[in-house]
């Protein structure tokens, strides 16, 4: 049987596909936790933005090929192609069976250029260097432009290191053994890691620890906007449970004082969120879960990724700039 292309265009047709593209995902070597299924869906039920468009293609009924997307129109009334996930995801891809990358290549850039009046550009942002995406032909009678879009820091936890010496330039280090021992001082610390029961919880108290981060620097904090608190609600619990991901948080005898959302990749561990208490800020509690957090991916052999943005506390850590990419396909020069 020949392979063959469907689009999705209905979301409770997208949730009937979840479990062929979990099975995806799980063979889709470049794939990051942004890819997962259940991101992407709860991400289409809390912004819905515009009309679904999620290109499947299929070998013998099975899919080989996911790529989520949804089309809208512009202020100026042209057609766009934009990624699902997009704004609250730092890496963006496709999903491909590494075996039938060729034929889904082919595939997909037969569907946009046949669509380019359409559909308009097809934007392909937050590509990592290895990203599947990345190798897609530009479709027949369509240009491409490429650029840089974000910076991603990344600390690289050298294999096998046998403890933060070899992890951390020294003065982060030594700060950070110099900041335990301060702040043991304020009162009985501990950090716990929430678990399925507490999921929720800890989750409440991450957003509040957030926006009072935020809130003291004069901005609302990503949570402030209800749909991404509302996908955070819906994703995070199902991650805990099935391990994709870590919510830590720090207390100070009873009160907690910080919060660290980590999502776990294939070979990295990934700081989405944190937050903490701004009046606690003596306490240096942000940084020492920091400092925990990284322990954590030492020990399971993991990198450290730090996310968007190029924040100078990254950079003390030791981690280095790392690019992500933009492919933006037109069918003639932008204007």
């Amino acid at each position: 049987m020949r392979d063959r292309i469907e689009v999705i265009t209905e979301c409770a047709d997208l949730e009937r596909l979840q479990p062929e593209w979990d099975a995806l995902y799980e063979r889709s070597p470049p794939a990051t936790p942004f890819q997962q299924p259940s991101w992407l869906i709860g991400w289409w039920h809390c912004f819905s933005p515009g009309s679904l468009h999620v290109i499947c293609v299929r070998r013998a009924g099975k899919l080989i090929g996911c790529a989520p997307f949804y089309a809208e129109t512009t202020a100026a009334g042209r057609p766009r192609m934009l990624p699902l996930g997009i704004g609250v995801s730092d890496y963006l891809d496709v999903l491909i069976a590494p075996e039938a990358f060729v034929e889904v290549d082919r595939l997909l850039g037969d569907h946009i250029a046949a669509r380019r009046d359409e559909l308009g550009s097809w934007e392909l942002c937050e590509l990592r260097p290895e990203s599947a995406a990345m190798s897609l032909s530009v479709p027949t009678g369509m240009i491409e432009q490429r650029a840089e879009c974000s910076t991603c820091p990344v600390l690289a936890i050298p294999s096998g290191a046998s403890d933060l010496k070899q992890v951390l330039p020294a003065h982060r280090l030594q700060a950070l053994r110099t900041g335990w021992r301060r702040a043991r001082a304020f009162g009985n610390l501990r950090i716990e890691q929430a678990s399925i029961e507490s999921a929720r919880e800890s989750l409440a108290v991450l957003d509040e620890l957030h926006r009072k981060r935020w809130r003291s620097e004069g901005a609302p904090g990503v949570t402030a906007d209800r749909r991404v608190h509302d996908l955070l609600m819906r994703s995070v619990p199902d991650w805990i449970a099935s391990g994709r991901c870590i919510l830590l948080v720090m207390f100070c005898d009873q009160i907690p004082v910080a919060a660290h959302l980590l999502l776990r990749g294939r070979k990295e561990l990934l700081s989405y969120m944190t937050g903490y208490d701004p009046e606690f800020s003596r306490l240096g509690a942000g940084a020492l879960l920091l400092g925990d957090a990284i322990e954590r991916a030492r020990r399971t052999g993991e990198q450290f990724h730090f996310l968007r943005g190029e924040e100078r506390y990254k950079y003390l850590w030791g981690a280095r700039p790392r690019s992500n990419w933009r492919r933006l396909f037109t069918s003639r020069e932008p204007q």
